[in-house]
């Protein structure tokens, strides 16, 4: 990580971490927080604050299982042994936080009542609303030449902008969640206590990534029978760009990766990529198996009579 890149998300992180604990958007330009530090280079992260909250620090250990149980595990351990050397963080009331937020969280409720009474609209709004803000911050990048206009852009406007932009989609991802949650409760309801919702969870119609590469997946069998070459021209290419090319690999992490439809090559590559790695086309078959309803388990057992 450059120092440019520590300095905005050590900014960055430091805003949103004030936006939860105070209602406000607002970035104050400070100094390096001591649960942030830069060694050798590298930004840590402090959990200590985590840790001296409960609640967060057990979301911060069932987090933590997912990527890496090893440290979870130990970090649990540890919190069982030694929470009582913890000292209890200090804060305002519980009046005057809600105080604090009540304005921000009247906004929040309202955007996610939009979110999911109109999610298509809201969510062509929540696009065009960032592609807007994302030209204007690089308007903004593009005046400024010297190095500490440069430093200064990424160390003042820039985190403040970026936590804007992400508090503007929080109603968007809440209604989706929101909208999961109960399609998840309906389900549950109809199918019981059974095995059978796993694969409906693995399989939601909405999800993109697994649709994408079941239908690249599609593709590449279709061309492994025919014994051609997908190409960006082809039909197919771009009929897949027509529907998935407003996406781009990692594009949630880094906006200014381009779009699908943007380098039609990087569809190609996957197409190939999938007959270079199955050399009968049979990618398609582990999507359709993976969505399939698993077999009937039987209700008794009885041993053959001889």
């Amino acid at each position: 990580m450059t120092p440019a890149g520590n300095a905005f998300l050590r900014a960055l992180a430091t805003g949103w971490i004030g936006y939860w604990v105070t209602g406000s958007r607002h970035v104050e330009h400070q100094a390096a927080p001591p649960w942030l530090p830069v060694v050798l280079g590298r930004l840590l992260l402090d959990i200590t604050p985590l840790l001296q909250r409960p609640r967060l620090a057990a979301r911060l250990v069932s987090g933590m299982r997912v990527k890496d149980p090893t440290t979870s595990t130990a970090l649990r351990e540890w919190l069982e042994r030694n929470t009582h050397r913890l000292a209890r963080p200090s804060g305002g009331t519980g009046a005057r936080r809600l105080a604090r937020w009540a304005p921000e969280a009247l906004s929040l409720l309202a955007g996610l009542a939009t979110a999911v009474a109109a999610p298509g609209r809201h969510r062509r709004r929540v696009l065009a609303a960032a592609e807007a803000d994302l030209a204007q911050l690089e308007q903004q990048a593009a005046r400024r030449s010297t190095p500490l206009e440069q430093v200064e852009f990424v160390d003042r406007i820039l985190p403040p902008a970026t936590l804007d932009l992400i508090t503007k989609q929080l109603p968007a991802v809440y209604g989706e969640m929101l909208a999961r949650a109960g399609a998840e409760w309906l389900v549950r309801r109809w199918l019981g206590p059974s095995p059978a919702l796993e694969p409906v969870r693995r399989w939601p119609a909405h999800d993109p990534t697994v649709a994408m590469g079941a239908e690249l997946a599609r593709l590449a069998r279709a061309h492994a029978e025919a014994r051609t070459e997908p190409s960006a021209e082809g039909p197919d290419v771009r009929g897949f760009l027509r529907a998935y090319g407003h996406r781009a690999p990692d594009r949630e992490i880094d906006m200014g990766l381009p779009r699908l439809a943007e380098d039609p090559a990087y569809v190609v590559e996957l197409i190939k990529g999938y007959l270079r790695s199955d050399a009968g086309g049979d990618a398609l078959s582990r999507f359709e198996a993976a969505r399939a309803p698993p077999a009937p388990r039987p209700t008794s057992w009885s041993l053959p009579c001889t």
